[in-house]
């Protein structure tokens, strides 16, 4: 059924893509798959991996003025440029496992208001598109919090979000506890770095460092890159993989202080990225990335199936953290 919706690639405005949207919705019947609780806990249910993707594919379509001809998600290794930040996020081919990983997880939840944010900010992590992701997130978050029927006021609420002031309707921000799941990234993957006082950071090295010259020059970018826009990631992937090969001492920088006793550590990533095979490099960078996906599927676990595993240093679950957080209006 799904497949059978198709539009030309024209330059809509966002009140005509609302339009299109409610066509498609009708086209598929939505009004019968979201029409109830137990109707839509069946949707949920049932629907497998690839046609979920199906069906959030052709919603983010046509919020972005594309043909359905094929259904692709393009988010690649996207990355998101703000005002302050840049965020990396897991690489192409994990994406379509976490979105597996969703589903199986929620599955094990009853409050469709849970579900439905648990899902629309899982969308943002993944970042499975390259635009669009927020109103795709915020159009599930109402189609599954809220059902769907042919009501002015129910369409007047998908309308809503996927408007210019959406995301003051429905902000669902897996990010905002990134630093209570970062938290649990560094006591599985640098465990000991508060014992050697270590700086969370590696260090700017663009512009300043000698690789290894049988290194490729695009790894060597990409290397660069990926410590100047998510130091922290990087930290983590680079300490975990020196910890794991027994050499974490011969690149970490100790510094002491006059009474001999350790102020702070650093690991020497001038030296580090001058001395090691693209074999190594390869397998920190494979680590960033494997760190990537790890952040996603502790959001999802901590959401879903295991709550109680995750809680911060007041013993607040993450999830009533998110819930805090998260704008929904």
């Amino acid at each position: 059924m799904l497949d059978k919706y198709k539009f030309p690639n024209e330059d809509y405005n966002r009140g005509l893509q609302g339009k299109r949207l409610l066509d498609f919705l009708d086209d598929v019947e939505a009004f019968e798959i979201f029409s109830s609780k137990e109707k839509i806990k069946d949707f949920l249910n049932n629907i497998g991996p690839e046609e979920f993707i199906d069906f959030i594919t052709k919603i983010n379509n046509i919020l972005r003025n594309k043909k359905i001809s094929s259904v692709t998600i393009d988010g690649g290794d996207v990355v998101l440029t703000g005002i302050v930040e840049q965020k990396n996020f897991p690489k192409s081919e994990d994406k379509k496992r976490l979105i597996v990983d969703l589903l199986e997880g929620v599955k094990t939840m009853d409050d469709l208001n849970e579900i439905a944010a648990v899902i629309g900010a899982t969308i943002t992590g993944v970042h499975l598109f390259k635009d669009g992701n927020g109103r795709t997130s915020r159009i599930l978050y109402k189609l599954i919090s809220e059902g769907y029927n042919e009501s002015d006021e129910s369409k007047k609420g998908l309308k809503d979000v996927m408007s210019f002031g959406g995301r003051n309707v429905v902000d669902l921000n897996i990010h905002s506890v990134e630093d209570e799941i970062n938290k649990t990234i560094a006591s599985d993957y640098a465990s000991d770095f508060r014992k050697n006082r270590c700086i969370k950071s590696a260090q700017s090295i663009r512009g300043e460092i000698e690789y290894n010259p049988d290194i490729e020059k695009e790894k060597q970018r990409l290397t660069d890159y990926l410590i100047d826009t998510d130091s922290l990631y990087m930290f983590y992937a680079i300490y975990n993989f020196l910890s794991e090969i027994g050499e974490l001492e011969k690149f970490l920088q100790k510094f002491f202080k006059e009474n001999g006793d350790l102020s702070r550590s650093r690991i020497d990533t001038k030296k580090l990225f001058s001395e090691i095979s693209p074999k190594e490099l390869e397998k920190i960078l494979d680590k960033y990335y494997e760190l990537k996906t790890e952040f996603v599927k502790r959001f999802i676990e901590a959401m879903t199936n295991n709550p109680e595993k995750y809680l911060d240093d007041s013993g607040k679950t993450i999830k009533d953290k998110f819930f805090e957080r998260a704008k929904i209006n």
